[in-house]
């Protein structure tokens, strides 16, 4: 998490607008632990858990709880 922690930090005092910091985070590819990649840190809370990922990310930046859709229509 180090890298993760180390890049959200730099974005916010760089004053990044959030969309970037939001695209950058969605988009984000390769090692998770690479020096120059941290955004990727985002995904290893939920590593092997696609769905919970989804659901993390439709509250984080929709607002909106879709755990419930994983059981239920």
């Amino acid at each position: 998490g180090e890298p993760y922690l180390h890049w959200i930090k730099e974005a916010v005092a760089a004053n990044e607008p959030y969309d970037q910091i939001a695209r950058d985070l969605l988009t984000a590819s390769g090692p998770a632990h690479g020096r120059d990649n941290g955004e990727t840190g985002y995904y290893l809370r939920d590593r092997g858990m696609p769905e919970d990922n989804m659901a993390n990310t439709a509250r984080v930046f929709l607002g909106t709880r879709l755990e419930c859709a994983q059981c239920h229509n």
